[in-house]
């Protein structure tokens, strides 16, 4: 995503606004299995959406099987996993996997 900029566009500057004010109240964290459950809702309905709206079949075959990948990755030590948290709930999360030299990021 680009930054709006203020200079060659008026109502940029409010948009710049209020990604500062988002971002300062984002809180980025390690995950942890107890985040499983939220992290999976969130993957789920997100790949979901994207196949859907593409006219193709999702990733996943439920809600419970994405909840169940994000169980596995939190859990692993070869992942490295990031929660971002607004407002103290979970909006999304993200992870890294470092089990060999080329390294993978996702979902």
């Amino acid at each position: 995503m680009t930054r709006p900029d203020a200079r060659h566009d008026p109502s940029a500057a409010y948009v710049l606004a209020l990604m500062t004010e988002v971002a300062m109240d984002l809180l980025l964290r390690p995950g942890t299995r107890s985040d499983a459950v939220e992290c999976g809702r969130i993957c789920f309905a997100a790949f979901d959406r994207i196949a859907h709206e593409h006219g193709f079949p999702g990733d996943f075959p439920s809600m419970d099987a994405a909840t169940g990948l994000m169980d596995v990755l939190l859990a692993h030590p070869g992942f490295y996993s990031v929660v971002a948290e607004l407002d103290g709930r979970i909006v999304g999360s993200n992870f890294l996997d470092e089990r060999s030299p080329v390294v993978g990021v996702g979902p």
